[in-house]
């Protein structure tokens, strides 16, 4: 009587655990959207909901070292425009995001420089830990160490007007000793570098600028650096009025964009390795994607929205799919810089840890349930590891080894397995 009881709880819940259904199509396979926290009290249609009390619209985001509290720009473009925080919620086993919880607090507000201006969706830690973002229309350069320091663009030559930025993990500005600032324009569709000179009290004032791409997208909002495989060191950014997330290939050893044409990194390069990642987040008058962020703890994409289609209608948006081993930067700076990369390599996962993150445990047998009732793909992430799948020694991959490993989580039988002999069909 067992196993049918187990057979059905299982397939339950691979399919509870399936892809949230929302408007987003991927662009490349292996990606999903697991969760989505409306962030605004109102939805696309004006009428109440449940909310992380987040003023609309939303804007960057950054989560803590820690990765314990999710900062949110709320009211973003707005002369209200502030910074929020909210809780975040971790699986004890997995580490990954289970839950936002509200309600928002203030973290700080933003000071506007001018009228329909506000923080947008540049928020990032920089160099000696400052805290860096943007005010847009205004094209500032905003910092804050306590009290907050704004520098203007418009004397670099920045066209109007930042939006969003990011810090290399490749190119070390050798005035700070830290990733070079890159930034992107809201109505253009280039990327400058930006060269930062200490100015005293943890304040770095931005001292001149470099086209370092030019992308196929414009109206450009966040972008990160991937911090995790199948695009581990390569560049996202969010195409705003599209309503899409782009990737473009990024050289690690010279940390510069690769050149369509000539497959070669180039700096300044009008051509760039473009690979649409996401789309369908809505566009042009609704808006869409804005402010991207990953998680710190195991990689997942967080995004959020300004506006956008209704069912990720000011929202922040969980994907799932970049591996859970990071691929990490590591830069030392003496009398010379020089960068160095380093992936974090572990041994072959023990027999059942078809996720490869270590244990055997639930997780791994959502992924082989999920795959037997064909709501998974073989070796894909993050059912990476299906050689170690076979955990009864039947030679197949099926709901037979997910009641051993659900029954391994729970101590009802050894989690020593040996694993029988299983490849991908």
């Amino acid at each position: 009587m067992l196993a049918p009881i187990a057979f059905g709880v299982m397939l339950a819940l691979a399919r509870a655990s399936a892809a949230v259904t929302t408007s987003i199509t991927f662009g490349v396979s292996g990606f999903q959207v697991k969760r989505v926290w409306a962030g605004s009290s109102l939805s696309a249609t004006g009428t109440s909901r449940p909310s992380l009390g987040i003023p609309a619209n939303l804007g960057g985001m950054l989560f803590s070292g820690d990765g314990n509290t999710l900062y949110i720009v709320g009211a973003a473009d707005d002369t209200t425009s502030g910074v929020y925080a909210v809780s975040v919620v971790r699986d004890a086993m997995t580490h990954e995001v289970t839950d936002l919880v509200g309600p928002a607090t203030l973290a700080f507000s933003g000071t506007s420089p001018f009228a329909s201006t506000g923080l947008d969706a540049g928020l990032e830690f920089g160099p000696s830990g400052t805290l860096f973002y943007s005010y847009f229309d205004a094209n500032r350069l905003a910092e804050r160490v306590g009290t907050e320091m704004q520098f203007s663009l418009n004397p670099l030559g920045v066209p109007r007007a930042i939006a969003g930025f990011t810090f290399s993990p490749f190119r070390i500005d050798p005035g700070t000793g830290f990733g070079r600032l890159q930034i992107n324009t809201a109505y253009g569709s280039n990327l400058y570098e930006l060269a930062l000179s200490p100015s005293g009290g943890g304040f770095f004032a931005p001292a001149a600028q470099t086209l370092f791409a030019t992308l196929p997208r414009q109206y450009l909002t966040g972008m990160q650096y991937v911090p995790s495989p199948p695009f581990a060191g390569d560049l996202m950014y969010v195409a705003n009025d599209d309503g899409e997330l782009h990737i473009i290939t990024i050289d690690p050893g010279t940390g510069l964009a690769v050149d369509g044409t000539t497959h070669q990194p180039t700096l300044g390069t009008v051509s760039p390795v473009d690979t649409l990642f996401v789309s369908g987040f809505g566009s042009n008058t609704t808006s869409g994607p804005f402010g991207l962020e990953f998680d710190p703890i195991n990689n997942d994409l967080f995004v959020s929205t300004w506006e956008g289609d209704p069912s990720v209608f000011n929202s922040i948006v969980q994907i799932q799919g970049f591996s859970h081993v990071t691929t990490t930067t590591s830069t030392t700076t003496r009398t010379t810089t020089s960068t160095t990369s380093t992936t974090t390599t572990l041994g072959p996962p023990a027999c059942g840890d078809v996720n490869g993150d270590r244990v055997v445990d639930v997780g791994d047998t959502l992924l082989v349930a999920q795959y037997d009732v064909g709501l998974r793909i073989c070796g894909q992430e993050p059912f990476t590891h299906p050689e170690v799948c076979d955990v009864n020694n039947d030679g197949s991959c099926n709901i037979g080894d997910a009641l051993r490993m659900a029954q391994c989580d729970v101590r009802l039988v050894s989690c020593a397995f040996t694993c029988g002999s299983f490849n991908c069909p």
